[in-house]
Parts: structure tokens; C-alpha cells; sequence
């Protein structure tokens, strides 16, 4: 249960891209990918390499810092989408990384529950965004004032973990629109590796986490998952070579997080 409801409120965030607002979708989307990309990066190395809890503590607070001048500096929704992903970040690894602190589940119930705020008539998208904003900001200066520890990732290698998901993942996302295809199959293959790879980081990600067990279950419903995806976008709309390009990414990122990455060992029970 504790990974579907971490999917599910990683699912929730697609919820709020797809309402963005048609005239202001190309700002938004090019600023919030440059911004998450390179806050989760910064994020990821913060709670790996620095070894003190109180110095991740610091570390976070100056991004978010620098994110909300930022944010003001930029103004309106362009604005938003620099704080936007980094407030998701902080909230999310704060109650995952927490040593005494448990409100993993209420945090993540609260993000699914507020798209509901995306589909209210007449409530501006801006605002739903910054709602979604202070909830996720409410969550982490708590965690921050309250708990002693943040607790490190479980990770063996922060640069193989970064170098994985950039071959894997984003190497494949950039390579399927530049192959010599239909328009049909650059979209039908570009979703399917946006849903199947992201299943596969997701369990990564998920086995990274301090506060998770790992269980036989997460890795069925992820290699389950990207199979079904994998297997339906080929009878939809079959090309042989995004389906050999996904099926390797697909694999090579389950033997590195097998091998490389995470440090747990897999349990009998349920997740």
C-alpha cells in the first residue's frame, strides 16, 4: 500500500501539468523542467553527501530560499513553476526521510487529494498551485522544526544513481522524437516510455527512501507495470526499434537499481 500511494501521489503532479493553462503551457512547462530537473538533482546530492542532518536542514532551506526570490523576482505562473517542483521535493523527502516524524501517509493523501483544487470552476490555476505550494511548504517546515534527523538515502553511488536515470530515462525520452517514425508512434512510444520508465525510477526512487521497507510487491506491480505498457504500445502501434530502445532501458534500469544502487534487502512482506 505504502508504494501505491507514493505513485499515486506522484500521479497527482501529472494531474496539475495537464491543467495548465494552453496559452501560458509553453513558459510553464519550460520553466518547471529546468527547475526540476535541476532541483532533484541538488536534492539528491544533498541527502547523500552531506553527512550532518542539520547541514541538509540548512542546504534545503537556502534552495527554497533562493527558489521563493526566485519565484517573486519572475512573478506570475512563470514564477510558480520555480518553486513549484522544489516545495514538492522538500515535502516529499522530508516526511520519507524523517527519523521519528511519521506523516508520510497523511502528506501523501493530502497531495492526491488536492487536485481536487484543478478541477474547481472559476478557481484560477495560479492559485491552486500556490495552495498545493503552502501545503507542501506546511508539511516541511514542520518536519524541519520538529524532527532531529533527516535521515540520508539509501544509495551506494549518487552518481551512478544520477548517471542511470539520465541513460536510462531521460536518454531514452530525448532519443524516441529524433528516430525516423509516424507521428503516431513518436507520441504512442514517447507516452509509453513517460509511463513505463517512470515506474521503474519511481520504484528506484521508493527503495531509496529511509521510511520505506522493501517488498516482493513493489517489484511486481513496477515490472508488472512496464511490461503491460511496453506490451500494449506495441500492439497499438508496433515499431520494432522503440521496442527493442524501451525494452533495454527498461532492463538496464532494473539491474543497475538491482545491483549498483540501492542498499536494502528485499522483504517477504507486504509493502
Amino acid at each position: 500500500m505504502q508504494f501505491l500511494l507514493f505513485i499515486a501521489s506522484f500521479a497527482s503532479n501529472f494531474v496539475v501539468l495537464f491543467k495548465v493553462p494552453l496559452d501560458q503551457a509553453k513558459p510553464f512547462y519550460a520553466t518547471y523542467s529546468i527547475a526540476n530537473t535541476s532541483f532533484s538533482l541538488l536534492i539528491t546530492l544533498i541527502f547523500t553527501w552531506v553527512g550532518i542532518s542539520q547541514q541538509r536542514k540548512i542546504c534545503t532551506v537556502f534552495l527554497v530560499v533562493i527558489a521563493c526570490v526566485a519565484s517573486i523576482v519572475l512573478g506570475g505562473l512563470v514564477g510558480a513553476a520555480v518553486i513549484y517542483p522544489l516545495a514538492m521535493l522538500c515535502g516529499d523527502y522530508a516526511v520519507s526521510q524523517a527519523k521519528s516524524i511519521k506523516l508520510n501517509t497523511p502528506y501523501r493523501a493530502m497531495m492526491v487529494v488536492t487536485t481536487i483544487l484543478f478541477f474547481i470552476p472559476g478557481l484560477p490555476f495560479e492559485m491552486a498551485v500556490l495552495i498545493r505550494i503552502g501545503v507542501s511548504l506546511l508539511f516541511y517546515t514542520f518536519i524541519l522544526c520538529r524532527e532531529e534527523e533527516l535521515l540520508k538515502l539509501d544509495i551506494k553511488s549518487p552518481i551512478a544513481f544520477i548517471v542511470t536515470v539520465y541513460i536510462f530515462y531521460s536518454g531514452t525520452l530525448m532519443a524516441i522524437p529524433w528516430l525516423n517514425s509516424s507521428a503516431v508512434d513518436v507520441k504512442s512510444w514517447y507516452l509509453a516510455a513517460q509511463v513505463s520508465l517512470g515506474l521503474l525510477l519511481k520504484r528506484a526512487d521508493f527503495l531509496t527512501r529511509s521510511s520505506f521497507k522493501v517488498s516482493r510487491s513493489v517489484n511486481l506491480i513496477s515490472y508488472l507495470g512496464a511490461f503491460v505498457v511496453i506490451a500494449g504500445a506495441s500492439i497499438y502501434s508496433f515499431n520494432w526499434v522503440y521496442a527493442l530502445l524501451l525494452t533495454m532501458s527498461s532492463l538496464g534500469l532494473i539491474l543497475a537499481v538491482n545491483k549498483l544502487l540501492i542498499k536494502k534487502e528485499v522483504e517477504n512482506g507486504a509493502s
